[in-house]
């Protein structure tokens, strides 16, 4: 399955400038302005206090939390039941077993890990524990899952 389309040539072309990571550790760099003109070839070099502001609340941004969501979902078992407790609300390991065809201690080790990242949660239901998602950042990965699964483009 492929998960990025190669750019276009029109893409490339509207591209005025690419930056790297290695361009966030130095804020007093100096950009490129790649759009001048004249008998010279070497580019103008302008200073652009925007980015360099930008690039500064890049920096002070961990993204620890959003990461272990990610690593959290990275697994293609973990997604089917996050997608499936989207779909049905709500589940007991039972029947999550029977869906995913899979051992009952494979399904909680799963479990386990995502209620560890704060994905899902559990509520004892009589004799069962049911389990739902309650978490907005897991919710939109999966609809955007979903909605790219739709999508012709999408391989």
């Amino acid at each position: 399955m492929k998960l990025f389309s190669q750019k276009s040539s029109e893409d490339k072309a509207s591209d005025s400038q690419s930056y790297s990571f290695n361009d966030f550790n130095s804020l007093d760099e100096i950009s490129v302005d790649e759009t001048s003109t004249g008998q010279d070839s070497s580019p103008q070099l302008i200073v652009d206090p925007l980015r360099d502001q930008l690039f500064m609340e890049i920096k002070k941004k961990e993204f620890s939390r959003e990461a272990e969501i990610f690593k959290a979902l990275g697994h293609p078992i973990r997604l089917k039941i996050v997608y499936g407790l989207l779909k049905v609300g709500g589940c007991n390991v039972k029947n999550m077993q029977e869906c995913l065809g899979l051992h009952q201690a494979t399904v909680s080790q799963h479990l386990i890990h995502l209620k560890s990242r704060g994905i899902i949660t559990s509520e004892r239901q009589g004799l069962e524990m049911v389990y739902t998602v309650n978490n907005n950042w897991a919710k939109c990965i999966i609809d955007n899952v979903e909605k790219n699964m739709k999508d012709p483009n999408f391989r």
